[in-house]
């Protein structure tokens, strides 16, 4: 008797805490709760089978009561104290060039440190294929940087960043609003780790091995949930704690004028100005080229007079034997001329 009293008390907290979770998952996203409504299902007809046939209704009833007049309660207090705070994420993507990159980017890191930054991702890349430009090889070097900065200090840092020695080519900033994402997942780990303790509870009162088996299994999979939903949690409070600024700098010899804030004179005068620059650039770069080519010139030169004195002289030696020819030629026409003369001379006599 004491036996069938205590897994009809243990039928009923499983399934009070089962429809627990059910609740719970409605305040998460609609796939996490077709899979809360899914486990729930499972468990219970799998419990049922052994313990839930006589008095179904009393226990389904005895744990609907429950449920409102403390979980119920408790979730919604959770839910309106969660939607209380608004959690922004902020993004930005600057383009950057520099004169002097060196300086400009030990500023940049200076930046960072200041404002008690980190950098997550970090590339850079220095082509070096204009190392004989007179400047020093400008130009070249390109630096890619994703920056963590304080979200107190993001604007103050994006400030300073205008002063660091380069020019901003362009700059887009976003502001994601993360909030109901965020009390969704806090409301869902409320209810899970609620979830948690009444089946550490049931676990305590089993008294077999089926019941244990059972009560088990579901903390299992409601552990393993809970840990998946801190550590979503914990990602969404570092990306608000934290702003990120993708950062892109590049060497160049000369600023990129901006086409939108020069006037129509200007702008002919800059054409004008890039046109003689990248004019001079071309001879010079024509002059170091002839520089580097001009061994490969001399032994071109070379075979080229070697092959020229050939065909020469070849072209000479074929001349020499086409006049050869002539002259027999020349010589076997006189001497057919001087035998018809004799042959008509004779026919005379």
């Amino acid at each position: 008797m004491k036996k069938n009293l205590n897994a009809k008390i243990l039928s009923v907290l499983l399934l009070a805490a089962l429809a627990l979770g059910g609740c719970g998952s409605a305040g998460g996203s609609a796939a996490s709760n077709a899979y809360q409504t899914g486990e729930t299902t499972t468990a219970a007809e799998s419990y049922d089978g052994g313990y839930y046939e006589e008095k179904a209704e009393m226990e389904e009833a005895a744990a609907e009561e429950d449920l409102e007049e403390g979980e119920a309660q408790a979730y919604g207090e959770d839910k309106k104290a969660a939607e209380s705070d608004e959690k922004l994420v902020y993004t930005c993507s600057i383009e950057m060039e520099t004169l002097t990159y060196a300086e400009t980017e030990a500023k940049i890191r200076e930046a960072i440190k200041k404002y008690r930054g980190s950098i997550s991702y970090e590339s850079s890349s220095d082509g070096n294929y204009t190392w004989y430009y007179e400047d020093g090889g400008s130009g070249t070097k390109t630096l890619y940087l994703t920056i963590r900065i304080p979200t107190a200090d993001y604007r103050s840092f994006l400030a300073d960043l205008e002063g660091v020695g380069g020019n901003i080519r362009s700059s887009s900033m976003n502001v994601e609003n993360i909030t109901r994402t965020y009390n969704d997942q806090t409301v869902r780990i409320q209810s899970l780790e609620k979830q948690e303790e009444r089946l550490l509870e049931m676990m305590d009162k089993a008294e077999t091995i089926e019941e244990m088996v059972i009560v088990e299994d579901r903390l299992t999979e409601v552990q393993t949930e809970l840990n998946q939903a801190r550590t979503r949690l914990n990602v969404m409070d570092h990306d608000v704690a934290y702003s990120t600024i993708n950062l892109n700098l590049r060497e160049v010899v000369r600023y990129t004028p901006n086409a939108n804030k020069q006037s129509f004179g200007e702008r002919i005068s800059e054409a004008f100005s890039d046109s003689f620059r990248d004019f001079t650039s071309f001879l010079q770069d024509m002059s170091v080229a002839l520089i580097y080519l001009f061994p490969y010139l001399i032994l071109i030169a070379l075979v080229a007079g070697v092959i020229l004195f050939a065909t020469r002289k070849g072209r000479a030696r074929r001349r020499e034997r086409r006049a050869e020819q002539k002259a027999i030629k020349e010589r076997y026409k006189e001497e057919m001329r001087a035998k018809k003369e004799e042959k008509k001379q004779e026919e005379k006599k």
